[in-house]
């Protein structure tokens, strides 16, 4: 984990403003920097004014890494941190997804093997070591990533990752079911209704049917329904698709970049109403970006930001239908640069994007 990269991570609060040009200003909440101490986070995510931002700090003498789970209850003003148990042995942490469920359960997932869980608000943070074989010789890099969690209350949700598989819990995290442990199957994003329903994006291994599957169920994985999402109407065979999401209720979207030429075309939103049945028309994201990443989706709103370049965001509160564009001015860097990189984004009370 270099230097630069650490250096320049900050947690940043977006508030509405009535200036014209400028739709929202933005705040450092949390520093890059506390006494000796460099902070980076990978994940952020919020629940009213309940933040929580998995990551790790360090400073500059021979000690290791200490990697934490950072946590405040008021909006960021001030924050409480968990010291993950490590072990100096494997490789670094990172990580991938995170939720704050209510005000006291929360969940972080990421590599090698980790899925960390509290029903105390942080005050603790419990991990399953055995269960999911955590590393345990040096150099080992395990194959489990758990990318993407979701829970919809605080007793039911599912973690999936493309090398991982699909796991889910009614359990409130204790123990977890294996809903399909093989590791040639592309999980992606994963949603929890609760009641026993989920949703989960799978990419078959199959390179002839060059389709995509949907799979839900409403009774806990006992029962299964599939949809093939079809690259007909606007998702013609030559686009370059970047990431599904869900929207409500049947309702997904993708991000990509018609035609071969990824490198200069302008990324696309489009939208299906009924779990990739059916596409919508085609809409254009307002700028030009090699490598578009969604970033958040709340209610109406989107947030897309290019992972590549920091410091510009696209936002459409009218399911794409226009866009509002956001440079992202960080300030207070102390080390002079006006470029960064976006890892994550969540959405707090009253219109609040971190």
């Amino acid at each position: 984990m270099s230097f630069k990269r650490i250096f320049i991570s900050l947690l940043l609060l977006a508030e509405f403003s009535s200036v014209s040009h400028a739709q929202y200003q933005w705040h450092i909440v949390h520093p890059n920097a506390i006494d000796t101490f460099y902070y980076y986070f990978d994940r952020i995510s919020c629940f009213g004014n309940n933040y929580v931002a998995a990551g790790a700090k360090f400073n500059y003498d021979p000690t290791p890494n200490q990697y934490l789970v950072a946590h405040s209850t008021d909006a960021g003003m001030t924050w409480n941190y968990v010291p993950l148990p490590r072990s100096l042995s494997v490789a670094p942490y990172y990580f991938y997804g995170a939720q704050q469920i209510d005000s006291l359960h929360g969940i972080v997932t990421g590599s090698p093997s980790i899925i960390f869980y509290s029903n105390d608000g942080w005050a603790t943070a419990m991990h399953d070591s055995i269960f999911y074989d955590d590393a345990g010789s040096a150099g080992e890099h395990p194959s489990r990533e758990y990318r993407f969690c979701s829970f919809a209350n605080d007793t039911e949700g599912a973690v999936s990752g493309y090398s991982c598989g699909l796991e889910w819990t009614n359990k409130a995290g204790r123990t977890w079911s294996v809903f399909d442990s093989m590791i040639d199957k592309g999980y992606a994003r994963v949603r929890s209704d609760g009641e026993g329903k989920f949703c989960a994006f799978v990419a078959q291994p199959d390179p002839l049917a060059d389709l995509d599957m949907i799979l839900t169920t409403t009774n806990y994985w006992q029962t299964i329904d599939t949809s093939r999402i079809q690259y007909v109407g606007p998702l013609h065979d030559s686009t370059w698709i970047y990431q599904y999401f869900f929207g409500k209720g049947d309702t997904i979207y993708s991000l990509g970049s018609p035609g071969s030429a990824i490198d200069t075309s302008d990324p696309t939103l489009s939208i299906s109403p009924d779990l990739g049945q059916h596409w919508s028309l085609v809409l254009s994201v307002p700028n030009k970006i090699k490598y578009p990443t969604m970033a958040g989706y709340r209610t109406d709103t989107i947030v897309i930001w290019n992972t590549d370049t920091g410091g510009t965001m696209v936002m459409s509160t009218d399911h794409g239908n226009s866009w509002i564009v956001m440079n992202v001015s960080a300030p207070s860097i102390s080390s002079g640069t006006s470029s960064y990189r976006i890892t994550d984004i969540s959405f707090g009370e009253n219109g609040k994007i971190v």
